[in-house]
């Protein structure tokens, strides 16, 4: 019987990483979480619940898959350019969303992909477990 693995994303691909860290190759499962799952913004709180989900998940999952030599991290980008609030209904959320993004300059999804190469590309028995990727002005 297959054992099932948790997590979708981690179900979907924790065999093949569970045979490549076997073969002796570098396995790394990254997760994309957020500052917000560990810091407080009101009126955001679902959100940064889902966050803090992530961030515990991943946890869990590096607990389970570490000892196969399944490398588990999660990036938890702040203030970023993206999708995020296109869909908005709430126009004060939306604005205060607008707001952070002008106040500073956010991330790019370049600079995030940079740090996640960053943590991968690291000697196969290290993990970056957790990596906080914030703009220089949001502290």
């Amino acid at each position: 019987m297959r054992r099932r693995q948790p997590g979708s994303t981690a179900r979907t691909f924790t065999d093949d990483l569970i045979a490549t860290a076997a073969d002796g190759h570098p396995a790394d499962l990254v997760h994309v979480g957020s500052v917000a799952g560990h810091a407080l913004y009101p009126n955001w709180s679902v959100y940064s619940a889902t966050k803090a989900a992530v961030a515990h998940l991943t946890r869990n999952l590096r607990a389970e898959l570490g000892p196969r030599n399944v490398r588990v991290k999660n990036v938890e980008p702040g203030v970023t350019l993206t999708e995020l609030g296109t869909d908005m209904r709430d126009t004060q959320m939306s604005a205060t969303l607008s707001g952070m993004r002008t106040a500073l300059h956010p991330l790019a999804a370049e600079d995030l992909a940079e740090a996640i190469a960053h943590a991968v590309a690291a000697p196969p028995h290290v993990n970056i477990a957790e990596l906080v990727v914030v703009p220089v002005q949001q502290g």
